[in-house]
C-alpha cells in the first residue's frame, strides 16, 4: 500500500493546455505544461516548460510521431497557438 502512494506522489505533473491541427484532424500538435523538460533551443533543464507532442491519430488508437520539450523562454509561439491567441 505505501509503494502505491509513492509511486502517486512521485507522478510528474503533466497539464494539456490545447491542440494545434496541422494536417487537417490527422495529425495534431497537443501542447502541454511540464515539469523538469530540458529545453531544445537553449539545452538548459527548467523547472516547468511546455512538451509538444506531434500525434497522428488513426481512428480510436494514436500514435506519437515526435516530442520536443522547451522552457518557457522558447515556448512563447507554441503556447499562444495552443490557447488560440495566435
Amino acid at each position: 500500500m505505501i509503494a502505491c502512494r509513492l509511486k502517486d506522489a512521485v507522478r510528474p505533473m503533466r497539464q494539456l493546455i490545447g491542440k494545434i491541427p496541422i494536417k487537417g484532424r490527422v495529425v495534431v500538435e497537443e501542447v502541454y505544461l511540464s515539469e523538469q523538460v530540458r529545453c531544445r533551443e537553449c539545452q538548459k533543464t527548467a523547472p516547468i516548460g511546455l512538451e509538444v507532442v506531434t500525434v497522428r491519430k488513426d481512428g480510436a488508437s494514436k500514435k506519437i510521431l515526435k516530442r520536443t520539450f522547451y522552457c518557457r523562454a522558447h515556448a512563447g509561439e507554441y503556447e499562444s497557438r495552443a490557447r488560440g491567441e495566435g
